[in-house]
């Protein structure tokens, strides 16, 4: 039986042309697409940016200050208002309220459609510091103009870089002292750690660098036994032995030193 041979049909050269010619036209419109979408992506950023779309018009101050009040913020960035509710710069802002002296943190938000949000923390001031300014809750510290400082704060000494740990020893410190009806009023710590209170009532506490905790608690204790009447006479109470103490008056110098020392 005779097999007929396959047959081969060629597509003619117009159809080849209308395929070719389809083709482009398909990229041609898929290039325009993306054209036009680029071109309204770019229009609806300028939009945006634009002060006059959704412009700030309230600011938020949020915080409990004492040193520090909404106006004196608001002052601050007012320069922000009116612009654009997407154009405005956040960390402008955050930087801008940061310089003020007694802002400790800040974060800053956008509030749907008009308001930018400021929220506040105030610095701490727990003592001044002998170099100039004031210090922290943390063992930072800051310089607010100085007709600011609150009163009766006390006064540290030492290098920068014991800041952090003059806070640790004058919170640890002041709540044993406040068992016998004392504050501290001045507080030093020089490069060896070396660690010196001044009392509220004129005695100054050299505790060293060694066990200062054991010491200062020896201390209260002789102080409400034998001290404490005589505390206007007192100068200074040297507690730098392994078992007693030295106590320097304000006429004559009295020791009582068992043994050791550092």
């Amino acid at each position: 039986m005779a097999v007929s041979p396959q047959a081969v049909i060629s597509a003619s050269p117009a159809s080849g042309w209308r395929i070719k010619t389809n083709l482009r036209l398909r990229m041609l419109g898929t290039l325009l697409l993306l054209a036009g979408v680029v071109a309204l992506l770019g229009w609806c950023l300028a939009l945006l940016k634009d002060p006059a779309t959704l412009p700030i018009s309230k600011i938020r101050v949020q915080g409990a200050f004492v040193h520090l009040d909404e106006s004196m913020l608001h002052r601050a960035v007012a320069e922000k208002e009116n612009q654009g509710f997407f154009s405005v710069d956040i960390d402008a802002v955050k930087q801008r309220v940061e310089q003020l002296p007694w802002v400790a943190q800040v974060s800053v938000r956008r509030i749907w459609p008009d308001t930018l949000g400021i929220e506040v923390v105030e610095q701490k001031a727990l003592a001044r510091w002998a170099s100039g300014g004031l210090v922290n809750d943390t063992g930072r510290s800051f310089n607010p103009a100085a007709d600011s400082y609150p009163s009766n704060l006390p006064l540290f000494s030492g290098p920068e870089n014991m800041l952090a740990v003059m806070v640790e020893q004058y919170q640890r410190n002041s709540a044993r002292l406040v068992t016998a009806g004392l504050s501290i009023t001045g507080l030093a710590i020089n490069s060896r750690r070396a660690l010196t209170l001044q009392l509220n009532n004129g005695i100054e506490l050299v505790l060293g660098r060694k066990q200062t905790q054991a010491r200062l608690q020896r201390f209260i204790a002789v102080y409400r036994k034998l001290l404490a009447p005589r505390r206007d006479d007192i100068v200074r109470v040297d507690l730098r032995y392994s078992n007693g103490m030295s106590v320097q008056w304000k006429t004559t110098v009295k020791q009582n030193i068992h043994q050791g020392g550092e």
